[in-house]
C-alpha cells in the first residue's frame, strides 16, 4: 500500500509538471556551449583524437572517417569560396615554389583526399609530441632547442630499408637519416608556431651538407642546428647557439658540420613545404578545430618565405618542391611513400617493408630455427599460425608502446609493458632452448601438429574430429598467454579473477598451471628481445621525465630547491635505468660477433633482415650510451661524462677496426650484384644503405664527431 501511494504521488507530480513547463533561463554560457556542441568539427575532433586502444591510433582511416563527417560543411558555398587561393597565393605557389599548375589547382578543392588523412595523422602525432614535451616557461629558441634534442634522442641516426620517409613513419620506426630527422624537427617547429628552413650547401663528392635554421622570435635571427651531428651549432663559448650571421662572420664554427667558407658562400635557404598543408581547406579545418583544440594544419608558404628571407638576407630563398627520383623533395614524400589504394603513387610496397624493418620478427624466426622449428618442418597452416601469434605480440608490446610513448601516454605504456613481465620475468621460461625436456616436448608437439593438420583433410568425420581436438590442444592458451593477448582492459592488469568464486589471482593461476607448449615456444622466440626492449623503453621514458624537469629548471631565473631536487632525482633514475637495467646486460662486441656468425651461414634472403636487425640494434645501443652520458653529466659532472664518452668512442673505433659487420655487408652486396631484376635491385639498395654506415661520411663517423664535440664542451 505504501509503495502504491508513493507511486501515485510521483505520477501526480509528473502530470502537474507537464501542464506548466518550468521557466528555463538561457545564459550566454549556455548559448556558447550549445554552439560548440552543434559545431560540425566537434564530432570530427572526437574521431581524430588519440584513442584508448593504440591499435586504432596507428590506423590512419579514422582521419578519413572524420573528414567524411565534415563533407557537408565543406560543400557549403561560402566554405568553398574561402577554400580558394587568392591571386597572390596562386602566383606565389606557381612561380616561387614552381609547383605544377595542375597541382596548385587541385589544392583549391574542398574534397579531402586519402593523403590528407595521412597528413592529419602526422600533424596530430606531432602535436601530441609537442604537448607531451611542453614545459612551462620554455618558449622561442629554448623551445626549438628542446624539440631538437627530443628528436635527436628519439630518432636514432641510421638509414635502413628506405629513405625519404614521411615524419609519422619515421617517428614510429625510431631511426632515420639526417634529412629525415630534419624534416621531423621542422614538423615539430610548425606545431610550436616557429619558422624554420634548411640551409643547404652544394655537394662535394658526397651528400650535400646542410643545417636547419630556426628563427628566434625575439631577435628575428636564424639559429642553426645540425641533425647529422646531433647538436646545435655552437658559438665559441661552446654553449649558446650560433646564428647564421655569426657563421658567415666565422666559418670555423661550421667545421664539425663540414661547412667551410667556400660552401657557405653558395648556401641556399630552402623551405620544406608539405603538399597537403598548402591547401586552403587545411586552413579552414584548422580554424574550425581551433575552437576545440590547438593544432597547426595549414602552411602559409608566402608568409614563411617572407620571414625566412628577412632573416637570411641577402642569401637566396627557394622552396624545395622538385620531385627528382634520386633526391625527391619533402613536399612529395608522403604522396610517393603511400600505395595507390591510400592515395599515393608507390607500387613497391614501401609501407609494408618500412613497418617490417622496425620489428624483431627476423630474429624471432631465427630463434625458432635454433630449436628446429622452421617453415619446412611444420605444416604451412601451423607455421602461419605461429607467425601470426608472434606478430600479434610484437604489435602489442613493441609497436603499440612506441605509439603510446609518442602520444605522451607514458603511464599507460608502462602498464602495458607490465603485462609482458609475466613472460620475461618468469623463471619457468629461462633457458628453454637448451632444456632437454622442452626439446622432447617440442618434438612431440611438432609430430602432433603434422598428424592433426593431416587429419583435418580426411574424409572420415571421426578423423576430422580427432584432428580438431588435437589442434585445440596444440594452440591451447594458459594464464600467461591470456594476460598477454587479452587487452580488454588495457589500462591495467586484472590481478583478480572476479568470476572465480575462490578469488584466486592471475599470479596464483600462473603458478598453479603448467605452461602450455605454445607459450614456451613463444618464450624461446621473443623472451630475450622483450626483456631488453622493455628495459630500453622504460629507460627512455625516465630520460624524458628528467629532460623535462631539467628544462623547467633552466627556464626559471630563480629555480626553487624542490625543482632542482626533482631534476636531480629524475636524472638519477634515468641513469640507473640506462646503466643497471639495460646497458649493463649488453656486451656490444659479443652481440656483433655472435650475430655475424649466425647471419653468415644463412641463405641471403634470411641474412639480409638479420644484418639489418644487427645494424639497427648496434646504433640503438650506441644511442643509449650517448643518453647515459647525458645522465652522467647531470649526476656526476662533466669530467665523468667526458671519460664515459671517450670509452664509447673507443668502442665505436673497435667495431670499425674489426670490421665484422662491414665485411659481411660487403660480401652480401657483392653476392646481390651478381643478380639482376627488380627484387635483386631492391635488396641491393637496402644493403647499400647498411654499407654507408661504415664509410667516412657514414653514421659511425658522425657519432664520433658528436662525441668529440661533447668532449670539447658542447652541450
Amino acid at each position: 500500500m505504501r509503495h502504491f501511494v508513493i507511486g501515485m504521488c510521483v505520477l501526480l507530480f509528473i502530470q502537474v509538471g507537464c501542464k506548466r513547463p518550468p521557466t528555463v533561463r538561457v545564459t550566454k554560457t549556455d548559448e556558447k556551449r550549445t554552439a560548440v556542441e552543434a559545431s560540425p568539427f566537434r564530432s570530427a575532433m572526437e574521431t581524430f583524437r588519440y584513442p584508448d586502444n593504440p591499435q586504432l591510433a596507428i590506423d590512419w582511416s579514422r582521419f578519413r572517417e572524420g573528414m567524411l563527417q565534415l563533407k557537408p560543411y565543406f560543400e557549403q558555398d561560402n566554405v568553398r569560396e574561402r577554400a580558394r587561393l587568392s591571386a597572390s597565393e596562386r602566383e606565389f605557389l606557381e612561380k616561387r615554389t614552381e609547383l605544377p599548375v595542375a597541382i596548385v589547382a587541385e589544392l583549391e578543392g574542398v574534397r579531402f583526399r586519402d593523403t590528407d588523412a595521412h597528413y592529419l595523422d602526422e600533424c596530430y602525432l606531432l602535436r601530441d609530441i609537442a604537448k607531451s614535451t611542453n614545459v612551462s616557461g620554455v618558449a622561442g629558441l629554448a623551445l626549438a632547442e628542446y624539440h631538437f634534442r627530443w628528436v635527436m634522442r628519439n630518432v636514432v641516426l641510421h638509414e635502413q630499408v628506405d629513405q625519404f620517409a614521411p615524419p609519422a613513419f619515421v617517428l614510429r620506426r625510431g631511426y632515420a637519416g639526417a634529412l629525415e630527422r630534419a624534416v621531423v624537427f621542422l614538423g615539430l617547429l610548425r606545431q610550436a608556431k616557429l619558422d624554420g628552413c634548411l640551409l643547404i650547401a652544394p655537394p662535394d663528392g658526397e651528400a650535400a651538407p646542410f643545417l636547419v635554421g630556426v628563427i628566434n622570435p625575439k631577435t628575428e635571427k636564424l639559429h642553426l642546428f645540425d641533425t647529422r651531428l646531433g647538436l646545435p651549432l655552437r658559438r665559441k663559448d661552446n654553449r649558446s647557439i650560433a646564428t647564421l650571421e655569426e657563421l658567415q662572420a666565422d666559418a670555423s664554427l661550421g667545421q664539425r658540420s663540414k661547412i667551410d667558407a667556400a660552401r657557405l658562400q653558395k648556401m641556399t635557404a630552402t623551405l620544406v613545404l608539405p603538399l597537403q598543408g598548402l591547401a586552403p581547406r587545411m586552413l579552414e579545418l584548422q580554424k574550425g578545430m581551433t575552437s576545440h583544440e590547438a593544432i597547426v594544419l595549414h602552411v602559409d608558404a608566402g608568409q614563411i618565405h617572407a620571414n625566412i628571407a628577412k632573416a637570411v638576407a641577402p642569401m637566396p630563398v627557394t622552396a624545395w618542391t622538385n620531385a627528382g627520383p634520386a633526391n625527391p623533395a619533402p613536399t612529395w614524400w608522403l604522396t610517393q611513400f603511400l600505395p595507390p589504394q591510400e592515395g599515393g603513387t608507390d607500387n613497391r610496397r614501401r609501407t609494408i617493408g618500412f613497418a617490417a624493418s622496425s620489428g624483431p620478427l627476423a630474429n624471432v624466426v631465427l630463434n625458432y630455427a635454433q630449436v628446429n622449428l622452421t617453415k619446412s618442418l611444420l605444416p604451412a597452416a601451423a607455421w602461419n599460425m605461429l607467425l601470426g601469434i608472434s606478430d600479434d605480440l610484437i604489435n602489442k608490446y613493441d609497436v603499440h608502446p612506441r605509439e603510446m610513448f609518442l602520444h605522451g601516454q607514458h603511464e599507460a605504456m608502462i602498464r602495458r609493458l607490465d603485462r609482458m613481465q609475466k613472460l620475461t620475468k618468469n623463471d619457468l621460461f629461462s633457458g628453454l632452448a637448451e632444456d632437454k625436456v622442452f626439446r622432447t616436448d617440442l618434438a612431440a608437439w611438432q609430430k602432433t601438429a603434422g598428424l592433426a593438420y593431416a587429419r583435418l583433410g580426411s574424409e572420415d568425420a571421426r578423423q576430422r574430429g580427432q584432428g580438431q581436438y588435437e589442434l585445440q590442444e596444440l594452440w591451447r592458451r594458459d594464464p600467461v598467454l591470456d594476460v598477454l593477448i587479452n587487452l580488454d582492459k588495457d589500462d591495467k592488469i586484472e590481478h583478480e579473477d572476479r568470476t572465480n568464486p575462490k578469488g584466486t589471482t592471475i599470479e596464483d593461476r600462473i603458478k598453479a598451471t603448467k605452461p602450455s607448449m605454445l607459450v614456451r615456444i613463444l618464450a624461446v622466440g621473443m623472451r630475450e628481445y622483450f626483456d631488453l626492449e622493455l628495459a630500453r623503453i622504460v629507460a627512455g621514458a625516465n630520460h624524458e621525465k628528467a629532460a623535462r624537469a631539467q628544462a623547467a629548471v633552466d627556464a626559471s631565473l630563480k629555480p626553487t630547491d624542490s625543482a632542482k631536487e626533482r631534476a636531480d632525482e629524475a636524472w638519477g633514475l634515468a641513469k640507473t635505468s640506462w646503466s643497471s637495467f639495460y646497458l649493463s646486460r649488453l656486451a656490444l662486441d659479443f652481440i656483433i660477433e655472435q650475430g655475424v656468425e649466425q647471419a653468415k651461414i644463412q641463405p641471403i634472403l634470411i641474412r639480409i633482415p638479420l644484418l639489418e636487425s644487427m645494424h639497427r640494434d648496434t646504433f640503438r645501443i650506441l644511442n643509449a650510451k650517448l643518453r647515459l652520458s647525458e645522465c652522467v653529466l647531470y649526476t656526476q659532472g662533466q669530467d665523468e661524462s667526458r671519460a664515459y664518452l671517450t670509452s664509447v668512442k673507443s668502442e665505436i673505433e673497435g667495431i670499425e677496426k674489426k670490421g665484422l659487420m662491414a665485411a659481411l655487408t660487403a660480401q652480401t652486396l657483392a653476392e646481390l650484384r651478381q643478380h639482376s631484376g627488380p627484387e635483386a635491385n631492391a635488396l641491393t639498395k637496402r644493403i647499400e644503405l647498411l654499407e654507408s654506415d661504415w664509410q667516412p661520411a657514414g653514421t659511425s663517423a658522425w657519432l664520433k664527431q658528436h662525441i668529440d664535440a661533447r668532449i670539447a664542451g658542447w652541450r
